[in-house]
């Protein structure tokens, strides 16, 4: 996708966001996650903006806490 947007319609994508937040289950959450020891997700909200800090990619992932473990690399090329 990032190649098409960037190669085909020349946008340029610049840099990108992400905040990790602890939260209590609601009931949606226990509803995908049933009854766990520990009632709070990891929640993961990202986004991805273009060059002139236009958003266009938004993203939220939702973890059981005790399992969670964040990892982050990235590297953009130089054009």
């Amino acid at each position: 996708i990032y190649d098409y947007l960037e190669k085909v319609l020349n946008l340029n994508i610049s840099y990108s966001s992400k905040s990790i937040t602890f939260e209590p289950f609601d009931e949606q959450a226990y509803q995908l996650f049933g009854d766990v020891s520990v009632a709070y997700s990891a929640t993961v909200r990202s986004i991805v903006y273009l060059e002139k800090t236009m958003p266009f990619q938004y993203n939220i992932s939702k973890h059981r806490a005790n399992e969670f473990k964040f990892n982050d690399f990235s590297r953009r090329r130089i054009k």
